[in-house]
């Protein structure tokens, strides 16, 4: 079956992202397709320029399809969000000419990725995420699909290279989230502002990441906060779209802009 993308819409920004951050024991990223290991079964989902669509092989139930959407950032409105940065002071000539909120799996998986990339490159926090997967699997046995928060409340993550206060911190949002039940709704990140390690910044990264919202302004991100005043624009004016206006600055900066 096929998937179809918002106006607009281009991979190869989304295949990049995704390339870079690939769970190597659960993702594939390809020049032309983006395939994962979940509980359901595999899902491989290949983009057709042409069509502007993905044509979706293996498990398609409607929640895996949704899922895999928002991943890919298929239906991101990108169109409709590049007025509201222009009003923001965004120069015409600076604006990307497509930018999709491409997304994690699961919002868990996209809050243990914002613990271990606290303070550290991509590419560090990459590594940390695939060893604490492989922590897991050492532990408990072969996954297919990121573990829940329930086995990860029965693992030994002293393995993982990052400060004693992180690994706690990853502890004991797992054993929160396990109580919760399941990270189904942005409003219960609330719950979680109060476990020492998690900030602002942590949760507004899975509320874009995670939850794909519109207008969540990482007003503590350093490269935001840089390209904002550089440039003089006012994020209030980006109302209701400033995931967009992060998107635009953390491009600007990968350019050198």
């Amino acid at each position: 079956m096929q998937l179809a993308c918002a106006e607009g819409y281009q991979w190869s920004p989304v295949r990049d992202f995704l390339s870079r951050r690939a769970l190597s024991r659960l993702e594939t990223v390809g020049s032309h397709f983006y395939q994962r290991v979940t509980t359901g079964g595999n899902i491989e989902a290949t983009y057709i320029p042409g069509e502007n669509a993905f044509s979706v092989l293996g498990t398609n139930t409607p929640q895996t399809l949704a899922v895999l959407s928002r991943v890919l950032g298929c239906q991101t409105p990108w169109q409709e969000a590049k007025p509201s940065l222009i009003r923001a002071g965004v120069q015409a000539d600076m604006l990307s000419s497509s930018l999709s909120i491409a997304g994690c799996w699961s919002p868990f998986e996209a809050l243990l990725r914002a613990i271990v990339g606290q303070q550290v490159s991509v590419t560090a926090a990459v590594k940390q995420i695939n060893l604490l997967v492989e922590l897991v699997e050492q532990q408990h046995g072969p996954q297919t699909d990121f573990p829940s928060p329930e086995l990860c409340t029965r693992t030994d993550f002293s393995g993982l290279g990052m400060p004693e206060r992180r690994k706690k911190t990853i502890a004991d949002v797992c054993d929160a989230i396990a109580q919760i039940g399941e990270l189904t709704s942005s409003e219960q990140l609330d719950e979680l502002i109060a476990i020492k390690g998690i900030g602002e910044w942590t949760l507004n990264y899975v509320r874009l990441r995670g939850f794909a919202l519109p207008d969540i302004y990482l007003a503590n991100d350093l490269i935001v906060k840089k390209m904002l005043t550089r440039f003089d624009i006012d994020a209030n004016k980006a109302i209701p779209w400033r995931s967009y206006l992060c998107l635009q600055t953390w491009e600007w900066s990968s350019l050198d802009i």
